[in-house]
């Protein structure tokens, strides 16, 4: 999830040019195999070499040149850009050596794997809305910002829908394990498309976690503490 941290005047010629479905808002990055790490790195690339490869002008026609460079230096790594009349290929499962598992964040040592015989949290522990402060970094920028989760959870299997104070809103879905949820996902619905995962620890009235992903804004790391309401 990211936020606000454009100029005001350029985000709102971005807003303006996705309003008349120039800038690709409606479409997202895909590429056969490709993994969630991988995808990361290479928007970062880009998102990088775009900004340190000079002026572009202003204005408009600025915004456009930089869409333009970022768009082909995703198609040199081998991206394609596919229309958002279906959900985008979730990334393949990471590969990870013999005797490791991935944790949703990294690959660990079998001996730390979580007991499947475990108790997991009480059937409803994670019903109930959540609210909290996310601080983290978004296009080299420092932000913070409340949001909100309305949560319910069936078993070990927790869904819920969440808001922020600007408008900024989407889903989120993850499965409870050991007082865990190793690797939840979040999809950015507004104001424009995004992906993100993360890992969170179920505590006394509250959870606690971190995540990265990508939105049309770029890629953004953050962390959070929510308690109930």
């Amino acid at each position: 999830m990211t936020f606000s941290v454009l100029p005001p005047r350029l985000g709102s010629l971005i807003a303006l040019i996705c309003g008349l479905a120039l800038t690709g808002c409606t479409t997202y990055w895909t590429k056969a195999g490709f993994t969630d790490q991988e995808f990361r790195a290479d928007t970062y690339s880009c998102e990088r070499d775009m900004r340190q490869s000079g002026y572009y002008g202003g204005g408009l026609v600025g915004v456009l040149n930089a869409r333009s460079f970022h768009d082909r230096c995703m198609e040199a790594k081998g991206y394609r850009q596919a229309r958002e009349s279906s959900p985008p290929p979730a990334p393949e499962p990471v590969q990870c050596p013999d005797g490791t598992y991935w944790s949703g964040v990294s690959c660990r040592s079998e001996t730390t794997r979580p007991s499947t015989s475990t108790p997991v949290a009480a059937a409803s522990g994670l019903d109930g809305t959540f609210s909290g402060e996310i601080t983290g970094q978004a296009r080299g920028q420092a932000f913070t910002m409340r949001v909100t989760f309305t949560l319910v959870q069936s078993g070990d299997q927790v869904v819920g829908v969440w808001h922020t104070a600007t408008g900024t809103s989407g889903t989120v879905q993850g499965v409870v394990s050991g007082g865990q949820v190793p690797d939840f996902r979040v999809k950015q619905v507004n104001p424009c498309e995004g992906a993100f995962a993360g890992v969170a620890v179920i505590e006394s009235g509250r959870h606690r976690g971190s995540y990265a992903g990508v939105d049309c804004n770029g890629p953004a790391t953050a962390s959070f503490v929510m308690t109930r309401q």
